[in-house]
Order: C-alpha cells, then structure tokens, then sequence
C-alpha cells in the first residue's frame, strides 16, 4: 500500500508546487500492508480526489495523503 500511494502522490508533486500547495505524505501502514481491490479504480479515485484537493486549495494551503491501517469486515447476504 505505501509503494501505490507514494507513486500516486509523486504524480502530482509538480501541480501541488505549481499551485503553492503543500503536499504530503502520512504513512502509518506496514510496507507490506495490502489492500485487496482493483488497483485501477482506487488509482482513479485517489487522482480525482487528490486533484481536487491541489486545485480548490488556497495558497499556501496543504494536501494530506495519509494511511491507517483498520480491520473492516463486510458480509454480504
């Protein structure tokens, strides 16, 4: 999980530095935690939301990109 969100947030260092917003990265996980789910939808999801953040942020403003590891469970009938 660290590995996909450190590549996610390197995409958009340069527009977080274009805006003059602060990007960071808050990682409480494992580096070998996993998160079980389709890698290219979580992408798309993390890139819209992160993207939106930089860009209706003020200057001078911060964009936190952070993990935390809990135990969900779901079932389903």
């Amino acid at each position: 999980m660290n590995e996909f969100l450190e590549s996610v947030s390197k995409d958009y260092e340069s527009l977080a530095a274009g805006r003059n917003v602060t990007l960071k990265l808050s990682l409480s996980t494992k580096d070998d935690d996993e998160v079980f789910g389709d890698k290219d939808r979580l992408r798309q999801v993390l890139n819209n939301l992160i993207s939106n953040a930089i860009n209706y942020n003020k200057p001078g403003g911060e964009v936190v990109i952070a993990s935390e590891k809990k135990k969900i469970a779901f079932n389903l009938v």
